[in-house]
């Protein structure tokens, strides 16, 4: 069992008797613990104490998030143009090389134990850089950090060009006579990108090794990545990162350029403005 540590719920990721949680940033770093209690009692500790350290609480983030949206109500849509480009506090970097077989893509928390849906729409079959836009905030408290690092964003990028406009990437629907959507569920702190036909349905041997890279100690705090890689060439078949502040609903846009190229297919975990 994994807690993920901006939810108190249990997530079932490995099959045995001791309760997982990830430490004071998405997984950072794990503790076993022989019952429930004693991780539930761990797990406030590790909280307050990240609290202590400056560092932003889901809570927080909520609130800040609702105030903005009361005031944008009336506003354009945002510019998710801005989530492509580094700024000053916006760092965008490459994490893999998708490798889509058949032009099939999907996006989905790797760690919830279903098949894959694809998006209703294809794109030509290759290999395609992927990409992570990680907002820098200011630690407000005492620590050797001077920054919460959180993915703001993440994107494949499938032909060169500038982004002109977004459309909703709709997702088929996993039963007949339901609607399509645009947005997926995270259950574990974690999203990704991945070729659907080649990862198929992953099992609880998967998912063990997906945690497994996420909790190595390669990565810096508040963001992690993991890889699958690719059975047939070079890259990957499925690309994983954290997800802004952890659990949520996350809506996936098509980015096209002027003569309407399918150019981007983001992912944005509504971390900035």
């Amino acid at each position: 069992m994994m807690v993920h540590k901006k939810t108190p719920r249990y997530m079932p990721v490995t099959r045995d008797d001791r309760v997982v949680i990830v430490g004071s940033a998405p997984h950072e770093t794990k503790t076993l613990h022989p019952d429930d209690a004693s991780a539930e009692k761990a797990y406030d500790a590790e909280v307050k104490a990240l609290r202590r350290k400056g560092f932003y609480t889901l809570a927080e983030h909520n609130k800040e998030k609702d105030a903005a949206e009361d005031l944008e109500e009336a506003a354009p849509e945002r510019d998710r143009r801005t989530l492509l480009v580094a700024s000053k506090d916006l760092e965008v970097k490459k994490l893999g090389t998708l490798v889509l077989s058949t032009g099939a893509i999907a996006a989905c928390d790797p760690l919830s134990l279903r098949a894959p849906t694809p998006f209703e729409k294809k794109v030509s079959r290759g290999a395609y850089d992927v990409f992570v836009a990680i907002a820098k905030l200011p630690i407000k408290g005492r620590s050797k950090l001077k920054f919460d690092l959180r993915c703001a964003a993440a994107f494949v990028r499938f032909a060169k060009g500038a982004i002109a406009r977004f459309e909703p990437a709709k997702i088929k629907p996993r039963r007949k006579g339901h609607k399509p959507s645009s947005a997926y569920g995270v259950d574990a702190g974690t999203g990704c990108f991945m070729d659907p036909e080649e990862v198929g349905e992953i099992d609880e041997k998967t998912s063990d090794a997906i945690v497994a890279d996420l909790l190595s100690k390669k990565h810096p705090p508040t963001f992690s990545s993991a890889f699958l890689p690719a059975n047939k060439a070079k890259g990957q078949k499925l690309v994983a990162f954290s997800s802004g502040f952890g659990d949520g609903v996350y809506e996936c846009f098509w980015g096209l350029t002027k003569a309407n190229v399918r150019a981007v297919l983001l992912t944005d975990f509504r971390v900035t403005p």
